[in-house]
């Protein structure tokens, strides 16, 4: 998946994906906003990408979340299609 795009965001949008365990980087289109995760196996990660108006232009911050808080935005959310 190195270098993959997985889809455009969108507000309340969800993309799903799986990942092998070991270490991935995750970034938002412009790069502004990028997360180092440590993925074991068997387990799910749910990262929120907020979203910063500026003056100019948005900019966005990834951020990792609690299994609890995750699966609770999951339910506000709608799938987009993912390419990976």
């Amino acid at each position: 998946m190195k270098n993959s795009a997985s889809g455009i965001s969108s507000a309340e949008a969800l993309v799903r994906f799986q990942l092998e365990p070991g270490q991935h980087t995750i970034s938002s289109q412009n790069g502004a906003s990028s997360l180092l995760l440590n993925t074991e196996a068997n387990r799910n990660y749910f990262v929120w990408q907020e979203v910063k108006m500026g003056l100019v232009s948005g900019g966005s911050k990834l951020q990792v979340v609690s299994e609890q808080q995750g699966r609770a935005g999951v339910q506000q959310c709608t799938m987009i299609k993912s390419n990976l």
